[in-house]
């Protein structure tokens, strides 16, 4: 059961599989899973962690150069070059944020955590009432977008002595700005998050241990998989099947934990 490029369906189907995989080598194990390739797994990932890198950013690690003076580390890296990006893409998100998406977002929070509590306080079987905020949000955020649109509108019409296609054209301006403005804050966030690892590459021992990621993140990888072949064939149907009868797996699963608990 191999997948060269897995849609989203098939990486879905292929996690479900491990998670069931995993509670069953658990239930076989009596809660003692292989320790060594645990114990390198937790270690990958709190290297990961520290060094505020991701995953995917290992495997082009062992194709950089790591020099020991860090003025010529912060040229190679591009740092400076990061970091007015991430000012730039601030910049240009600013306005849109700060006038039409930020108000939303603290109104929007006020109102929901209000009827959190209304609805909290009127049930008897809700312990936080989380479940009601998103729908909350989205047919609070539904009317109140507009609204805020028409505000705006209102007061240019107000307080300016601007003519009125150019206030007609501002208020057309507004969805397209206030989109505009959730794509580059999406954006920076994801510049904000790639910045660490450039920052700490400037530090002789974080770039060290950078560089051995990628043949820590090769060896956990050999390991899993020879893992998957050793365990993988005694899995049956979550190994060997294209489609899993997930009910049955789950009555599979319950029964054995009843027997576990019975045994104990």
């Amino acid at each position: 059961y191999r997948l060269n490029h897995p849609s989203a369906l098939e990486k879905q189907d292929l996690n479900r599989r491990f998670a069931y995989a995993f509670k069953e080598l658990l239930l076989r194990s009596d809660g003692n899973p292989p320790q060594e390739f645990l114990e390198l797994k937790k270690n990958y990932q709190q290297e990961l962690v520290e060094l505020g890198i991701r995953d995917y950013q290992v495997p082009g690690l062992d194709r950089e150069r790591y020099e020991i003076d860090a003025d010529t580390t912060m040229r190679e890296m591009r740092i400076v070059n990061r970091t007015i990006q991430l000012i730039f893409i601030i910049l240009v998100a600013l306005i849109p944020g700060l006038l039409l998406n930020l108000p939303v977002k603290l109104i929007s929070h006020w109102y929901v955590e209000r009827r959190r509590k209304l609805l909290l306080s009127k049930s008897n079987v809700k312990i936080n009432a989380h479940d009601v905020v998103l729908t909350e949000r989205v047919v609070f955020c539904v009317a109140l977008v507009p609204t805020l649109w028409l505000t705006y509108c209102i007061l240019l019409s107000t307080l300016t002595d601007w003519e009125g296609p150019t206030i007609a054209l501002i208020t057309l301006f507004m969805p397209i700005s206030s989109y505009w403005g959730i794509v580059v804050t999406e954006a920076g966030m994801v510049n904000l998050k790639d910045l660490r690892p450039y920052i700490m590459r400037i530090f002789p021992s974080s770039r060290r241990r950078l560089a051995a990621l990628p043949a820590a993140r090769k060896k956990l990888r050999h390991d899993l998989r020879q893992l998957v072949k050793e365990i993988g064939p005694t899995m049956g149907d979550l190994y060997f099947g294209k489609e899993v009868d997930w009910t049955s797996i789950q009555e599979q699963i319950r029964r054995k934990q009843q027997q576990l608990k019975k045994s104990e």
